[in-house]
């Protein structure tokens, strides 16, 4: 895949697809868990892939990352990045159980 760079009205763009889907995902979550969700607007950034250890803090600090590759109109990949402590709590909010 090629890396494209993009000037600033398209990475706004991208910001505002990005809030959308966050909500979108936040009011699904919330049915599921009948629980109120909280979300903070997204941070986007557009960066080559072997980067993004680096940006995060080294390939030593543990993360979990979900990656989509995307196809069509337009491809590209998104790569969702979570804290240690993040994921654990997402996946005991999801389980009900304390991991």
């Amino acid at each position: 895949m090629t890396y494209v760079e993009f000037d600033k009205i398209r990475l706004d763009a991208f910001r505002e697809i990005s809030s959308i889907a966050t909500g979108n995902a936040a009011t699904s979550l919330s049915a599921m868990l009948g629980k109120k969700v909280d979300i903070t607007v997204p941070n986007i950034m557009v960066e080559a892939l072997e980067k993004v250890p680096e940006l995060l803090g080294g390939p030593e600090k543990a993360m979990t990352a979900i990656y989509f590759s995307i196809s069509g109109q337009v491809s590209g990949s998104i790569l969702l990045v979570f804290s240690s402590s993040e994921s654990l709590r997402l996946v005991n909010i999801l389980t009900g159980q304390k991991v």
